[in-house]
């Protein structure tokens, strides 16, 4: 049988320079087989070799050059000798290679990784015998096998050759940064607890005051009261409660007394709820969050063409007499997979400082009333709440929490930054070439796939994928902020 002669394997690493780094392996030809004629001794002659390209295995990684902070997953040039933003390939590493990257850090990345299978492309390889004309005159004699004629599904030789660089696998190539902005968003720190927040204090700041006024005037009204009734003066003076013989006369002569104690306790539970909030604000000011999950996960199964003629997508086309049948002698079914996966990665921090400086001094007494109001409900002396409650430390806080709430809310957006936040991509499309020769012989079943992996990873700065102009198109406040935070540069 003739020799069938496979391209030459090997690995070919680009020169190009230090933006980017190749691992190729490039086209080269060969002989899927050769046609015979047959005498009748059974020498073969007027061998025809039929000659083919083998597609391309491509691996490119270009990925923006700078310093890795968290573990390190390829070399890399510094951007003194490459200019501010100048892509660069790093080194390929099998954290990148196999699966998800590992360790979601670096810059702007793009990989490729594009192959034929099986890589010789050539499978069915024998010798198959047309029309057998002998002893008369010749038989007609295929020795090889067969490859696919095209990728219509699929890419054609050029395109795999440009990869990342032009052509329908260029660096766009189905671009992930549509789901940019979403991706932030979805995955950012809630912000919206301001609003209600702000809409609280808006609503309660001036009640702290008009409590005050209220307890007083009870207050007043509880010892006029007590001065009308003999001895009761001077028990009330003991005791926490309102004595049982000035009680029920003063729930019956003064009508504001239950809705103030339900007023009071509305301002405890809207004071207890915010401060621990605040409290919550605070302690993470000082706590980076780190936030990610999927945006989106797809597998699509395309049909492309059924094909039942005289050579399907199978080259090379026999003549008619190697054939079992007349107009039925190659069937192909070509289709593709797409498996596409965006994930988002982030650590983020809200900067607040203001909620530091809260006074939380007279906290613990303000909760004795409260305690003192649940136990003893509406039966609690009116002068105990107005002797008792911190009314100065209570407005002050109201106050002070609603201006620092609204200043907040009016910066909200400056305040929330990402320390590292980036998107990133796989995506796998395996195209399929099943096909079946109909030979005098028997039928042949062949298969052959192209496999496209690509993965990209888009960095943002601190303040999400929009920043037109990056670092240097922040506002005074921003860059304070990121310079309280000790971020200097894009995070990474």
């Amino acid at each position: 049988m003739a020799k069938v002669v496979r391209p030459r394997q090997g690995v070919v690493e680009s020169k190009a320079g230090p933006r980017y780094r190749t691992q190729d392996e490039p086209v080269l030809s060969g002989i899927v087989g050769t046609n015979y004629l047959v005498d009748g001794s059974g020498n073969k002659i007027n061998p025809s070799p039929l000659a083919y390209n083998t597609y391309p295995v491509i691996k490119r990684m270009w990925d923006e050059s700078h310093k890795l902070e968290r573990a390190r997953i390829g070399g890399y040039v510094t951007k003194s000798r490459l200019g501010h933003g100048t892509p660069q390939l790093v080194d390929l590493h099998h954290h990148f290679i196999y699966g998800r990257p590992q360790h979601n850090s670096g810059g702007p990345l793009l990989y490729y990784h594009i192959r034929n299978q099986p890589r010789s492309e050539i499978q069915g390889i024998g010798s198959y015998y047309g029309n057998d004309l002998r002893p008369y005159g010749y038989a007609y004699l295929y020795e090889g096998g067969f490859v696919p004629s095209g990728w219509p599904h699929g890419y054609s030789i050029t395109e795999v050759a440009n990869a990342g660089n032009a052509g329908r696998l260029d660096m766009n190539f189905m671009s992930p940064n549509s789901y940019a902005a979403e991706a932030y968003n979805r995955y950012k720190p809630s912000i919206t607890q301001f609003d209600a927040m702000q809409f609280v204090f808006d609503d309660l700041k001036d009640l702290p005051g008009q409590l005050e006024t209220t307890a007083h005037g009870l207050h007043r009204a509880y010892q006029a009261l007590l001065g009308k009734t003999p001895g009761a003066r001077k028990a009330a003076a003991k005791s926490l409660v309102m004595p049982d013989s000035v009680a029920d006369q003063y729930l019956n002569q003064v009508f504001g007394w239950l809705p103030f104690l339900g007023d009071m306790s509305k301002l405890f539970k809207t004071y207890n709820g915010q401060n621990r909030k605040m409290a919550e604000i605070s302690r993470q000011n000082g706590t980076w969050i780190k936030r990610g999950g999927n945006v989106l996960r797809e597998r699509e199964i395309v049909e492309y063409a059924t094909v039942d003629n005289f050579s399907g997508y199978v080259y090379p086309a026999l003549s008619s007499s190697f054939y079992r049948s007349a107009g039925s002698w190659v069937t192909s079914h070509l289709y593709y997979i797409l498996e596409r996966e965006i994930w988002f990665d982030g650590s983020f921090k809200f900067y607040a400082p203001e909620f530091d400086s809260l006074n939380r001094a007279s906290e613990g007494p303000y909760g004795e009333i409260m305690r003192l109001m649940h136990y003893y409900g509406v039966r609690i002396s009116p002068t105990v709440i107005w002797e008792l409650t911190p009314w100065t430390w209570l407005g002050d806080w109201f106050y002070d929490a609603s201006s620092i709430i609204n200043n907040i809310t009016s910066s909200i957006f400056d305040r929330l930054v990402s320390r590292y936040a980036y998107l990133m991509q796989r995506i796998d499309i395996s195209a399929h070439n099943d096909s079946t020769v109909h030979l005098k012989d028997g039928d042949l079943s062949l298969h052959w796939e192209q496999d496209v992996t690509m993965k990209t990873r888009k960095a943002a700065d601190p303040y999400g994928f929009e920043t037109v102009g990056g670092l240097l198109d922040l506002t005074s406040r921003q860059s304070m902020i990121l310079g309280a935070l000790g971020i200097t540069h894009r995070p990474h």
